[in-house]
C-alpha cells in the first residue's frame, strides 16, 4: 500500500511475500499484508515498523489418502501421524509464528476440538504402529504445491521425521493448477494442504473435507465408491446431523465428534494453525485487523 494524499490509498499486488517484507523495511510501502512468517523477528527489530500476528481460522495439514493401496492401512497412517512433530516444525521452520495443531480445525473456531484432543506425536508410538502395519518399505507419494518454498521445507522435515522411524516418502512438487485435481483424484498417498474459512462461518469446511460427497472426496466417491480422506458413512451422518441441528451445542458436539473420528482414522496430520503477519509504518495508525485477512477494516487507517 502506498499513499497519494491525506485521504487516498493505493493497493499494490506483490505476489512474493518476501518482496512485500523488503518494501516495508525500505519504506517503499506503508503497510504490508500476509508477510512471510520467517521475517517476523527481523521486522520486529526494525525502527519505524510495527508488526503484529493474528491467528486465522486456517490450518496447515497433511491429508493421508485412506483408499490408496498402501495407505489404506490404518496402522501405517497412525505411524505417520505419530512420526510427525508439529512442535518442531512450528518452532524451527515457522520461527514460532503459528501454533502446533492438534486437530484439523483452528482453535479460534468455536467447535474446534483442539483443547480436548492431545497432540499425536512420538517416535516410540510411531514405531509401534509401524510394527503392527503391513508396510513393506514402499515409497509414498507426497505432493505439495510447486511454487511454495515454505511447503517444500515443511515437506522435507516430514520426510526426515518419517524416515527416522522407517517410512519412505518421496516428495513431488506439483503445479498449482494441477494440485487440486491430483489430490481429489486420489493420485497421491499424502498431500500438503492449508485449509480454512473464508468468511465468518466455518461449518462448511467439515462437509467439504470429510463428507463422502464433499468437494475433497466426491470425485472418487462417485467414480470408485471410495473417496480420499472421508472416514465413512458414520461420519457422513454426524456431519449431516451437525449441518441440520438448530441447537448450537448439539451442532458443535457433532463437529467435535467428527474430529475425534478423523484423528482416530488418522487421515489427517495437523501441523499448524496459521498466523498471518501484518506490518505497518509506525507513523500511521494500523488497520483494525480481522482473523480473516480480507475482512480487515481499512477505514481505521490514519496518519
Amino acid at each position: 500500500m502506498g499513499e497519494t494524499g491525506d485521504s487516498a490509498l493505493i493497493f499494490e499486488g506483490r505476489q512474493d511475500p518476501r518482496t512485500r517484507s523488503l518494501r516495508l523495511e525500505s519504506d517503499e510501502t506503508a503497510v504490508g499484508i500476509d508477510l512471510p512468517r520467517g521475517s517476523y523477528d527481523q521486522l520486529d527489530s526494525v525502527d519505524g515498523v510495527n508488526v503484529r500476528r493474528q491467528t486465522e481460522p486456517r490450518t496447515g495439514m497433511v491429508q493421508i489418502n485412506k483408499y490408496r493401496a498402501v495407505t489404506n492401512d490404518r496402522n501405517l497412517r497412525q505411524a505417520i501421524l505419530y512420526a510427525v512433530d508439529q512442535y518442531e516444525i512450528v518452532e524451527q521452520l515457522l520461527n514460532g509464528v503459528g501454533e502446533p495443531a492438534h486437530v484439523p480445525f483452528s482453535k479460534v473456531i468455536p467447535w474446534s476440538a483442539h483443547d480436548e484432543i492431545p497432540p499425536h506425536t512420538g517416535e516410540e508410538q510411531a514405531r509401534d504402529y509401524l510394527d503392527q502395519s503391513e508396510y513393506d518399505g514402499e515409497e509414498l507419494r507426497f505432493i505439495i504445491t510447486g511454487s511454495e518454498e515454505e511447503q517444500r521445507l515443511i515437506a522435507e522435515s516430514i520426510q526426515r521425521q518419517c524416515d527416522a522411524v522407517g517410512i519412505n516418502i518421496g516428495i513431488e512438487q506439483v503445479e498449482a493448477a494441477a494440485f487440486f485435481s491430483q489430490y481429489t483424484g486420489g493420485e497421491s498417498d499424502l498431500a500438503f494442504v492449508e485449509l480454512g474459512s473464508i468468511n465468518g462461518a466455518a461449518d462448511y469446511l467439515v462437509y467439504v473435507m470429510y463428507h463422502s460427497e464433499g468437494g475433497d472426496n466426491v470425485a472418487q466417491y462417485e467414480s470408485e465408491g471410495t473417496g480420499v480422506v472421508n472416514p465413512g458413512s458414520e461420519v457422513d451422518e454426524l456431519i449431516e446431523g451437525g449441518d441440520t441441528a438448530f441447537d448450537r451445542e448439539q451442532k458443535h458436539e457433532a463437529y467435535r465428534e467428527v474430529q475425534r473420528r478423523v484423528m482416530d482414522a488418522a487421515v489427517t496430520v495437523p501441523l499448524y494453525y496459521k498466523e498471518h503477519v501484518l506490518g505497518w509504518d509506525s507513523k500511521i495508525t494500523g488497520p483494525d485487523e480481522h482473523a480473516i485477512p480480507h475482512m480487515t477494516d481499512w477505514t481505521t487507517l490514519s496518519r
